[in-house]
């Protein structure tokens, strides 16, 4: 067991003004709770459609990023386990993705570019 502290409030204050113009003084400028602005174009989950969904198997992607030319699109199981790699198609496009020998249950559909990821969910019901 760790003894009380015996410091009073003065002696506790001193030592966090001394901590914080000492070695933390960078956290008092530092700027790593700005927001980024650098990034012009960001992936949106509205530029991706699923359907439909539930779907029996065939499943139709649709991509709308105009600022994007390729996007790498991979289905996930609910284990997390790929079950279907595409990988590079057109962003700007209707991309299939053949469902038809996947057992029933929830997929995840991860469209990654270089300037983000988004995942969707689609439910398979045969």
């Amino acid at each position: 067991m760790m003894p009380a502290c015996t410091c009073s409030q003065q002696d506790r204050k001193q030592r966090w003004v001394a901590t914080m113009n000492g070695p933390r003084a960078p956290l008092k400028t530092s700027n790593g709770c700005t927001p980024l602005t650098a990034v012009e174009y960001l992936i949106s989950s509205e530029s991706i459609s699923l359907f439909p969904s539930p779907s029996a198997g065939d499943v139709t992607m649709n991509i709308d990023m105009p600022n994007i030319s390729t996007a790498e699109v991979t289905v996930f199981n609910a284990l997390g386990e790929s079950v279907i790699a595409k990988h590079t198609v057109a962003a700007n496009s209707n991309v299939k993705l053949n469902m038809n020998g996947k057992p029933e249950g929830i997929y995840f559909v991860k469209i990654s570019t270089q300037d983000g990821a988004v995942t969707k969910k689609i439910v398979i019901n045969k």
